[in-house]
């Protein structure tokens, strides 16, 4: 244990005395180290434990900050987005309004907010708080670009923007990680884009992707059955077999967006579409 040499006024001293004296602590030593433990509960800061306490390199080359941020997004509700034939899909599981037994489910929430720009949507898993920061910057890059370029932002180039802006929260000791992964989803020139952007600032294109608490059991859905030429009508279906996973849960349990390649424009499928596909995509599991 590392030694602390502390100096103190006579005065004080002879006070630390006569407590000792009284038998309420067995040295000055013993009292200091009493008084300062109570001193430090008392600051409205926490002091460091170590390297999880701050966005920097353990010996073993790790952040844990990053994996926190990783392990909170694996607890939140599920969210998938997958390329189909003409378009890119986008859904989120809503969970439910504890405590309100005749509707327990939420009207509208900062998440189902999907869309960035014309062409372009985001679903988040984790931290809402923290998605709104995000969704933000996003609108405003994407309405910059547009003011300064004449053009739409690529899918990819907003990517990298929102990228740049979730790696600076990992660099500084005074700021944590976000706390969400992203599937930023859309049609651009170059076709349909979809990538993952996770709260190190790593992101990556993909054909499909899940995350969120039921990401295990919906990956396996999605290998089963996923192909990236597959029709609208069946790539609704599996997206909403994969979140719900379960045949007794009801349509009202999940959020959907869709960005076609012949709109290029990000619509909202409605809860009469949902109900329609949740039918043929369970009748179809029976058989």
């Amino acid at each position: 244990m590392p030694e602390i040499r502390v100096v103190v006024s006579d005065e004080l001293d002879r006070y630390m005395d006569t407590v000792v004296q009284k038998g309420m602590f067995g040295s000055k030593a013993e009292l200091i180290r009493a008084a300062v433990i109570r001193y430090v509960e008392t600051l409205p800061i926490r002091v460091p434990s170590g390297y999880d306490d701050t966005t920097v390199f353990s010996p073993d080359g790790r952040i844990f900050q990053i994996e926190y941020a990783i392990e909170s997004v694996a607890r939140g509700a599920t969210i998938i987005g997958l390329r189909y034939h003409d378009g890119v899909i986008l859904a989120k599981e809503r969970p439910e309004f504890k405590g309100v037994a005749d509707f327990p489910y939420i009207l509208t929430a900062p998440w189902e907010r999907y869309q960035v720009d014309q062409h372009i949507g985001m679903v988040p898993a984790g931290l809402a708080a923290d998605f709104i920061l995000l969704k933000n910057k996003a609108t405003e890059e994407a309405q910059e670009y547009r003011s300064k370029i004449g053009e739409p932002i690529s899918v990819e180039e907003l990517t990298i923007k929102l990228a740049l802006l979730m790696h600076s929260y990992t660099t500084k000791k005074d700021m944590r990680p976000l706390g969400c992964i992203l599937l930023i989803g859309g049609v651009d020139k170059t076709g349909c884009r979809l990538f993952v952007l996770d709260p190190s600032g790593t992101y990556k294109e993909v054909l499909a992707s899940c995350h969120g608490s039921g990401r295990h059991e919906a990956n396996n859905i999605l290998k089963d059955r996923y192909e990236v030429d597959m029709p609208f009508k069946e790539a609704l279906g599996l997206t909403i077999r994969a979140v719900l996973r379960e045949e007794n849960r009801k349509p009202e349990e999940i959020a959907v967006a869709v960005i076609e390649t012949g709109t290029k424009t990000l619509r909202k499928i409605t809860l009469e579409e949902l109900r329609d596909a949740w039918k043929t995509a369970f009748e179809e599991k029976e058989k």
